[in-house]
């Protein structure tokens, strides 16, 4: 019968039947830092955003995890730029102008065995009032 992984009194590892892995919280303290660095380094290279730019954080769990504080989140719509409009008369598909050219830079991955982490910055392409207006695209 196997055993399911258990931590150590540290959290510094699990231990699986037979084998133990270690992992120094130290060591993940360092690849957050790290992955926070690279943010604020791809940000400093990024143009400008526009004023009432959003953000948002995401955290999934496993199916098994204990659900965060405040679970569920309540259902919010995306905003017209991010959705497709159907035009029922002439039964075409026009994407919302935030869907014609949104781009993801990848940051950093962490695989530590504890948890996994990966970080993105994703954009979306300016809004075509933007351009007209000669603002810097987000």
């Amino acid at each position: 019968v196997e055993k399911p992984p258990v931590s150590n009194e540290e959290g510094e590892g699990m231990k699986t039947a037979g084998e133990e892995v270690k992992i120094h919280i130290v060591d993940i303290e360092e690849q957050l830092r790290a992955t926070i660095r690279r943010l604020a380094y791809t940000a400093e290279k990024m143009p400008p955003l526009p004023e009432g730019c959003t953000y948002t954080v995401i955290v999934e769990l496993r199916d098994d995890a204990t659900p965060p504080i405040g679970h569920p989140q309540p259902w919010v719509p995306s905003p017209p730029s991010l959705q497709k409009t159907v035009d029922k008369e002439t039964d075409t598909t026009t994407e919302g102008p935030a869907l014609r050219g949104p781009r993801a830079t990848p940051i950093r991955s962490v695989d530590s065995g504890a948890f996994v982490l990966e970080t993105w910055v994703e954009q979306a392409a300016p809004k075509p009032e933007d351009k007209k207006e000669g603002k810097k695209p987000a």
